[in-house]
């Protein structure tokens, strides 16, 4: 387009489409990587020579003509001061530009252009990630361990993932950053240039060190000890010719006992058994006990009394 470029330009962008079209797999690449170009690994030679082409016209055509492109691309032209130089404008549209181009090639590696908002900062967290991505396992530990963090029991993966994390906090915009801080009840007051001081609070909040995943457990507690089973009451009825030893048993003395015998044990049982020293489930079962007890005692002062001894007073 010599009407938007210059004659002048216009030679510089046709020379620079002809080294585009001779170019290898490996040079488009590395031109992309060059222009901070995120990776397309999806495209094909001629979609990735378009792209590149694309993005050599755009840098060539002056602020007035990319804000003309950016209304025939739909692409919101970011708000200018007045006064800011023509260098900047140009920049600014053309970073819009250029964000649009490639927004989706960054979603494709899980930026999140949502919170970065330009090609800029997209560009160098996506060439920030590519790094940790091909770092050695001991200097991806050695880079975690320098912001005060502790990888042990952790797999190399996770920490990569961290490090990633931490290259994003450091690129969004710093209000952003403060949000993350709140919301994960982390102090945000400082000032923009201590953001890797709040980067470093933030991931000292979220990731603690962590635990010894095989330490041996604690030993449960002990079981407390099974509750022994509830006496058992003297039967209601026996045989009439066992019924006096019935009777003995029940007061649990032998057939030897005298009166005196009986009358301590049945105050030591009635006491035992009575109904209102048992209350709850036990009520019933003790109920049932003292009668029994109450019908021995009775029988055997009977028996006493009869042979000539004592009975009760």
């Amino acid at each position: 387009p010599v009407s938007r470029l210059g004659s002048l330009a216009t030679a510089s962008v046709a020379a620079q489409f002809d080294k585009i079209e001779r170019m290898t797999a490996q040079r488009l690449a590395d031109a992309y990587q060059e222009r901070g170009l995120p990776p397309e690994p999806s495209a094909s030679r001629g979609e990735l020579v378009a792209r590149l082409r694309d993005v050599v016209l755009l840098e060539a055509l002056p602020a007035a003509e990319l804000r003309a492109e950016c209304a025939r691309r739909s692409v919101a032209v970011p708000s200018l001061p007045i006064a800011m130089p023509e260098d900047e404008a140009k920049e600014q549209v053309l970073d819009a530009l250029k964000f649009s181009m490639f927004r989706r090639a960054f979603d494709a590696m899980s930026l999140p252009t949502h919170v970065l908002r330009t090609f800029k900062a997209a560009s160098s967290i996506a060439r920030e990630w590519t790094v940790i991505e091909a770092m050695l396992d001991s200097d991806v530990a050695r880079r975690y361990v320098d912001l005060g963090l502790s990888p042990q029991y952790m797999r190399p993966r996770e920490v990569r993932d961290r490090l990633k994390q931490v290259a994003l906090w450091l690129a969004i915009p710093f209000k952003d950053l403060q949000h993350e801080c709140v919301v994960n009840q982390v102090n945000s007051y400082t000032k923009e240039g201590d953001r890797h001081t709040l980067v470093r609070r933030l991931a000292a909040q979220l990731w603690p060190p962590r635990p010894n995943p095989n330490a041996p457990r604690p030993p449960p507690p002990p079981r407390p000890p099974p509750r022994p089973p509830p006496p058992r009451p003297p039967p209601l009825y026996v045989p009439a010719q066992n019924k006096m030893a019935q009777y003995f048993r029940a007061l649990e003395l032998p057939l030897t006992a005298g009166f005196e015998d009986v009358k301590k044990a049945y105050r030591r049982l009635a006491l035992k058994h009575h109904p209102d020293k048992n209350q709850g489930p036990a009520q019933e079962h003790a109920s049932r006990a003292f009668r029994v007890v109450a019908e021995a005692y009775e029988k055997l002062s009977e028996h006493f009394k009869v042979k000539g001894r004592p009975g009760p007073s």
